[in-house]
């Protein structure tokens, strides 16, 4: 998304532009009637581009305090009740909860900033407004700063100080020490910068640093007793960084100094410049901001001052909804035409084919005028046909499968084995009987081990043939060595039951028909039983689908 910047100092507005990956500085505003009414002709120009304000003032409070802990709403409306007392006359307040005590009641620390001065922000905000220009929000450089310290070294306890530049003979170039507690800003404070010769900037700068590790020490915000160190980053140019560099630091007390080349940092965060120029960090900072301007947070911007930039939002969304749904309804279009387009083509090709058998039909009836031919009757004969063309199967495929399976199984002896096909899967065997079992334990007879329903169309004859018919084989016989151990013959006979279900592809159905152990048989007995009379007989019914060949052409 295409953003434009604009940068409030105490004494100008400047506006800048993201071009490819540096920033360009568009034009200075002054305060005063002529700024403002260049500032007009600069909105005219592109009302449309959304817009980021940073606000770098010394006109900005901050105050810590803590609030009982409570979410959702009740955390919005104590939050707007306490700014509301903090900060009696101005609208441009803010607040954010950095984190929540781990002792006590466990209270929420929060972070109050404030513009003191609505002035310096109004005038322009009004013609903003007045001209529909969407912004974005209005954000305070200390605490936008914060994005930028995961580029930095990590500490507890950060100091950072950066430069604001000169823009005329009235101002001084700016110096900022912004407080970090946690990655958290705490303080911040900007106070003028006298003098760019590095000797005289080197000492004025250590003792600025010397001041504030007092001042943060005497609030409290740096613990004393622990002698914690302060981390201090001082961002600046190469030459003043030089300098720096050889000053001597040796009476500073727990403080830890780091130097940072605004040239090397910015090429590490994307910016690429083409010239020498002094690289400042609220440039920097907008360039970061402009390029990851999703989920940026406003700071001042009233709701009102906002608006224009959530219509936009609203008409993009609404235009985005319409776009899905407009390739949703063309792809179902697409969908639903190529179908017809295919429904048709079948219907084109059943009508020459009913086209080419009505002229075969007459040739026929040519040739023999006193044959009476019908379709329906033709039809059912060429069906007849071909499912008696079908049944002529085979037993040795089925016997193939079965005889693989029964390798892997030894203790099962086969006494008789039995082949068949049918229409249906009740004409293939007779059940089992009396005078046939040799032995077998006719209370088993009749039982499925899967509790399969029949196949559909088993008991039922219909007017035309079925779409398949079956194969059916039967095996009988015994374990052995059996001994008289049911349970192990039970075992062995479940797990070949098993191993025959495990094939789904070669046998569509397996019945037990007789299990080798039959518990009221066991528990009767016989007098006078011996072991070598004593049997596990067991039978099985195996039964597999086969579809009965059609005519290519019909």
């Amino acid at each position: 998304m295409n953003t434009r910047i604009l940068y409030l100092t105490d004494n100008h507005l400047l506006a800048y532009q993201v071009n490819k990956k540096t920033l360009v500085e568009v034009q200075l505003f002054p305060p005063g009637p002529a700024g403002e009414a260049d500032f007009v002709k600069y909105l005219t120009k592109d009302p449309k581009t959304p817009v980021i304000w940073l606000v770098d003032t010394t006109q900005e409070e901050y105050q810590t305090t803590h609030l009982p802990h409570v979410s959702g709403r009740d955390r919005s409306h104590l939050l707007t009740r306490k700014m509301r007392r903090l900060f009696e006359y101005t609208p441009y307040t803010y607040g954010v909860v950095q984190e929540r005590e781990q002792q006590g009641r466990g209270d929420d620390k929060v972070l109050f900033l404030a513009l003191n001065n609505p002035a310096l922000l109004q005038p322009w905000m009004n013609l903003l407004t007045t001209y529909k220009v969407p912004l974005i929000g209005v954000c305070s450089v200390p605490l936008l700063s914060q994005r930028l310290l995961k580029y930095l070294v990590k500490a507890p306890y950060t100091l950072l100080i950066t430069h604001t530049p000169a823009r005329n003979e009235q101002s001084l170039d700016g110096l900022r020490q912004s407080f970090f507690l946690n990655q958290q800003l705490q303080v911040s404070r900007l106070i003028p910068l006298n003098t760019l010769a590095p000797t005289e900037y080197a000492e004025y700068m250590i003792g600025q640093i010397i001041k504030m590790q007092r001042y943060l020490e005497s609030a409290r915000l740096l613990p004393v007793e622990s002698n914690e160190i302060l981390t201090v980053v001082i961002f600046t140019e190469t030459l003043l960084l030089k300098t720096l560099q050889q000053y001597p630091t040796a009476p500073l007390e727990n403080l830890q100094l780091h130097f940072i080349d605004s040239h090397d940092f910015a090429h590490q965060i994307g910016w690429r410049s083409t010239n020498n120029d002094t690289v400042y960090w609220h440039q920097l900072l907008a360039y970061h901001t402009a390029k990851h301007s999703w989920g940026l947070s406003n700071h001042y911007a009233q709701p009102v001052e906002t608006r224009y930039f959530r219509y936009r939002k609203i008409r993009f969304r609404l235009y985005l909804s319409a776009l899905l749904l407009l390739a949703s309804a063309g792809t179902v279009s697409y969908n639903i035409l190529e179908q017809a387009l295919v429904i048709k083509q079948q219907g084109d090709d059943k009508e020459r084919q009913v086209a080419q058998r009505q002229t075969e039909l007459k040739q026929l009836r040519t040739q023999v005028p006193d044959l009476p031919i019908d379709i329906v009757l033709m039809r059912n004969v060429v069906d007849l046909g071909l499912h008696l063309t079908s049944l002529h199967l085979s037993p040795r495929p089925a016997w193939e499968k079965l005889s693989q399976v029964l390798l892997r199984h030894s203790n099962l002896l086969i006494e008789q084995l039995e082949w068949g096909i049918g229409a249906t899967a009740t004409e293939i065997f007779p059940p089992l009987a009396t005078s046939s079992q040799s032995g077998i334990d006719r209370d088993n007879e009749g039982t499925t081990g899967n509790n399969q329903p029949p196949p559909v169309g088993s008991d039922t004859q219909t007017a035309t043939p079925p779409d398949y018919f079956w194969e059916g084989l039967r095996v009988q016989g015994k374990i052995s060595p059996f001994g008289g151990n049911y349970q192990n013959a039970l075992h062995l006979f479940e797990s070949f039951i098993v191993d025959l279900r495990k094939q789904p592809q070669d046998f569509s159905l397996v019945k037990e028909l007789v299990s080798p152990y039959n518990l009221r048989r066991t528990l009767q007995g016989k007098i006078g039983d011996s072991e070598k009379d004593l049997t596990a007989p067991y039978a099985v019914e195996i039964l597999i689908k086969h579809k009965y060949k059609r005519d290519p052409s019909s």
